[in-house]
């Protein structure tokens, strides 16, 4: 049993930061019910590479574990009805659409909370239910822009440079089912629901807040792009070795400095009056990387990662992303799971990084075909065999 059993979830989330959110909830065993277009599904379902033998995407095959699929035309008057008996009987209720779409769907959170008060409503948008942007459309990248992650990311001068793809739809749906979960505690204690609000500007800002903030009104100036580097922190980068290859070394504090300096064989560092402590080193950081450059170019990767090693100094190699799928405590930490795909097989999927001990979560069920569970969910709500045929007939589920 996961710390979620027994909590009901109306998922009409659809592309990232809201299946993340309830692919999150699904693993900690709630029930989680995605609502999904007769017929076409969640487009994420189809439109993104590498897919798995069927043609669904591999993306969706992950992140619509432990989900039900339902398939309802919330435009029909007879679908909307269906949700708003299934959001009558769920806990929560979790929508990305742009906001005001639920509300005109005539299932926004005033219509939703009067039939059940003790709802959990969260709306994840890309900037909000409030402001003058709230009505924008946006994705992942353009909040990276907006936001000025990605003139942080790179090297000074070069065009601007994005995070990894769905950082910030990843980032919001993580704050979301936080957020959800402790509105869930709340209610244990106030018996009512609540409204959720999560926005990927408003994550962004958060996520980057504690540099960008002491950096403007600290010092009035911008976090500007130092590649691997740290702002604060040096030395705190990531070298290039003999072989051509790359590590990361974090050695900012006095102890791992000078730890640091013996390896290198260059004690006369730890007395240099340029880097005697962080401020000074991050002072004349410009004078102390080439020297480090050099330093480490003497050596191959594997030469350093045992010198290192030895002396317990913060370091890793820089693996590509096939190497770190390879990393012996993936498989210990259960990171890579599998799970059969009813056409493709035993597929590899992504674990859950939070470790309960007493209520483990679990990834108990694979991706649902779109639609496998309508029947069933109609059936719970009272509808009969006969009406499911003429609701089927009709294209409302």
């Amino acid at each position: 049993m996961g710390p979620l059993s027994g909590v009901k979830v109306l998922d009409f989330t659809h592309f990232l930061a809201g299946p993340f959110c309830t692919m999150l909830l699904g693993d900690m065993d709630a029930e989680v019910i995605k609502v999904e277009m007769p017929g076409v599904g969640d487009s994420a379902r189809w439109d993104r590479e590498p897919k798995l033998t069927g043609g669904e995407s591999y993306h969706s095959f992950i992140l619509n574990r432990n989900k039900k699929s339902v398939t309802l035309d919330l435009k029909d008057k007879e679908g909307r009805e269906i949700a708003l008996k299934l959001a009558k009987d769920s806990d929560v209720l979790v929508e990305n659409f742009r906001p005001g779409v639920m509300e005109r769907l005539g299932l926004g959170f005033e219509v939703v909370s009067k039939l059940n008060p003790r709802l959990i409503y969260c709306s994840i948008s890309s900037y909000g239910l409030n402001g003058p942007y709230s009505q924008r459309p946006g994705y992942d990248a353009i909040v990276q822009a907006e936001s000025g992650i990605m003139t942080c990311i790179g090297i000074e001068g070069w065009p601007p440079i994005k995070a990894f793809p769905g950082v910030m739809d990843i980032s919001a749906g993580i704050l979301s089912a936080c957020a959800i979960s402790t509105a869930l505690f709340a209610r244990e204690a106030t018996g009512i629901g609540e409204k959720i609000d999560v926005s990927l500007f408003d994550t962004a800002i958060f996520y980057l807040g504690l540099y960008t903030i002491p950096m403007y009104f600290g010092l009035g100036q911008d976090l500007v792009p130092l590649g691997s580097a740290h702002p604060t922190l040096t030395p705190y980068e990531a070298y290039r070795t003999k072989d051509d290859r790359w590590i990361m070394v974090a050695a900012p504090s006095q102890k791992f400095w000078e730890i640091l300096c013996s390896v290198l064989g260059m004690e006369e560092l730890k007395e240099d009056p340029r880097f005697l402590d962080n401020p000074l080193r991050i002072r004349n950081r410009e004078a102390l990387r080439p020297i480090l450059e050099e330093a480490f170019f003497k050596k191959t990767r594997n030469e350093w990662l045992k010198a290192l090693d030895e002396v317990d100094i913060p370091h890793a190699p820089v693996n590509t992303t096939s190497e770190a799928l390879k990393h012996p405590q993936i498989e210990v930490r259960k990171m890579l799971v599998e799970m059969t795909h009813q056409a493709a097989g035993r597929v590899k999927v992504l674990g859950n990084p939070i470790k309960l001990f007493k209520h483990p979560l679990s990834i108990r069920q694979p991706s649902p075909i779109l639609g496998q569970h309508t029947k069933e969910v109609l059936h719970k709500l009272g509808y009969s065999k006969e009406e499911i045929q003429r609701l089927r007939k009709r294209g409302v589920i």
